[in-house]
């Protein structure tokens, strides 16, 4: 009978024996059973689909996309010349070929004086290329602020207009009326998707009395996209 010793206390053991007679140790490896097989088999089918999950037939994977990512990111609402606590327009007014000034009183955080704002969202949407491309409306606001004054807005979802204190001018035109220059100012805290009226007073005096309102805005690498604006009533400024 052959024997061999132990590992692990020396003992001499026959070759045959399953475990140390003297210390208990295993002395050949335990078969693997039907059941252990199975589960070992099972959870390779398990591994193989979850990772087929990942990619598609084309061995892309099937995560968000950059651009989805992309846009998203440039998405976010605008930002008011001074702060970025100008009041937003209700999405739902984007839906209608025809929409009405929103107006909103408030009060501002800082000083606790009431400010005023009057808005209005674009009729169409701009054609952008990536990444900026989908919805992309554009929004023309009134307000007035106890910290920043008078301000006539305008702005889109996404994008950059090219805009510098240099060289910063938009057309206008109210109702069918004659197109005009209209000089801007840049964001104080370079957002490219905001623009401040240099006289504002100036475009309200026409807000008052327009139905329709069409603004021409220089996009970078876009050319010259116009923003439409159409309301059942003009604007009513000072908010009643």
């Amino acid at each position: 009978m052959a024997m061999k010793k132990c590992k692990e206390c020396g003992t001499d053991v026959s070759s045959k024996a399953d475990s140390c007679p003297k210390c208990g140790a295993r002395l050949k490896a335990k078969p693997m059973g039907c059941g252990s097989l199975l589960g070992v088999i099972i959870l390779g089918i398990i591994i193989l689909t979850a990772f087929g999950s990942i990619f598609d037939g084309n061995g892309q994977s099937s995560s968000t996309s950059p651009s989805s990512v992309t846009s998203a990111a440039a998405s976010s609402s605008a930002t008011s010349n001074q702060s970025a606590d100008a009041e937003s327009v209700s999405p739902s007014q984007t839906a209608s070929t025809v929409s009405n000034w929103s107006y909103t009183n408030s009060k501002d955080s800082m000083s606790g004086k009431g400010k005023k704002t009057a808005a209005v969202v674009s009729q169409n949407s701009l054609h952008l290329s990536f990444p900026y491309n989908g919805s992309n409306h554009g929004y023309l606001r009134v307000r007035q602020h106890p910290q920043y004054g008078l301000d006539v807005i305008v702005s889109v979802d996404k994008g950059q207009i090219l805009c510098d204190v240099y060289t910063c001018k938009l057309k206008i035109r109210f109702d069918r009326g004659a197109v005009k220059s209209f000089t801007m100012l840049p964001a104080a805290d370079h957002s490219s998707t905001v623009v401040f009226a240099k006289y504002p007073e100036w475009a309200i005096k026409r807000l008052t009395r327009a139905d329709e309102v069409s603004i021409q805005v220089p996009m970078y690498q876009e050319g010259n996209q116009v923003l439409k604006f159409k309301v059942e009533k003009p604007l009513v400024w000072p908010p009643k």
